[in-house]
């Protein structure tokens, strides 16, 4: 199977549709490949997705000549497509990334992460026209945040991401140790998907599992996942009292269990989110890794 071929059928489509929704397609469609499916199966989701979907074509209004001409304007995605493109054919794949992925740091956040998970899945394919597209999608997307807040110590994470939710207000990074930061955030993030099922916190989880994924791509990854802190801290903004529900699953499937339904799956957010979550697992032993996998079959696919 030719994967670059089946994304490049469609590739050309803008990064959006509607109202500022995101196009999942390309994404989906390297997460299923990754996953394991099989052409057949691949075929089967782009069909239902563009059957529901109307992707468009957007021009844009001229070129772009430098990566800060027209940061987070999406009707330049074209323009940004070309300039990468251009990059990529006097530099190298590694090189262009890590450039675009530093100098846009205080953007990784933008449109919920999906310029970010779209680079992650460019880059595994080594392809360079979907790595332009890609790179595209972050530059056309980008809203830098503030960085700022308060140093607290990982083991005080959930207690303060539960005070943020409430209060609104008071933003915080991580004090220690790099890979004490990481696997705080990770558990503390899979406890609130847990208790809320919420899409908003899916998206952080899948942001997170991309940026892990990108490490070497960046400098000073410390301060990295820093940044990512803060941007999900305004992430989670979004969530309320509310969100929170009694969400109980009885029973817990086998990572071999999962992936085979999900790849016979039409949904593109359970595709990404299971094949990041797996890709999570190889990393870090975490049970509830695969209950927020579950939790998220629950809530869509009535498991």
């Amino acid at each position: 199977m030719n994967i670059s071929h089946i994304i490049q059928e469609d590739g050309a489509y803008w990064p959006f549709y509607g109202p500022g929704y995101s196009n999942h397609l390309p994404m989906a469609q390297c997460a299923l490949y990754f996953l394991g499916a099989e052409e057949e199966q691949i075929r089967s989701f782009t069909k239902a997705y563009l059957s529901e979907i109307t992707l468009q074509l957007v021009h844009s209004p001229r070129e772009v000549h430098h990566i800060h001409d027209h940061l987070g304007e999406r009707e330049y995605y074209e323009a940004y497509v070309s300039y990468f493109k251009h990059s990529l054919s006097v530099s190298t794949q590694e090189q262009v990334v890590s450039d675009t992925l530093n100098y846009l740091l205080l953007g990784i956040s933008s449109a919920l992460y999906h310029g970010l998970i779209r680079v992650h899945y460019a880059v595994l394919l080594k392809d360079d026209d979907e790595l332009a597209r890609a790179l595209a999608s972050l530059a056309c997307s980008y809203e830098a945040i503030e960085f700022n807040g308060d140093i607290i110590l990982p083991e005080q994470l959930d207690d303060e991401i539960s005070r943020y939710i409430l209060e609104r207000q008071g933003l915080f990074y991580l004090e220690g140790n790099i890979n004490h930061k990481i696997e705080a955030i990770l558990d503390g993030l899979l406890q609130l998907y847990i208790k809320t099922g919420s899409f908003i916190v899916l998206h952080t989880l899948t942001g997170f599992e991309a940026l892990l994924s990108l490490r070497a791509y960046f400098d000073h990854f410390t301060h990295v996942i820093d940044v990512y802190m803060v941007s999900t801290l305004r992430v989670l903004l979004r969530i309320t009292e509310e969100d929170y529900h009694d969400l109980n699953i009885n029973e817990v499937w086998e990572w071999d269990r999962i992936v085979e339904f999900v790849k016979a799956c039409h949904h593109p957010h359970t595709i990404k989110f299971i094949y990041a979550l797996r890709k999570l697992n190889q990393h870090y032993d975490l049970d509830n890794l695969r209950v927020a996998a579950m939790i998220k079959l629950k809530l869509d696919h009535s498991i």
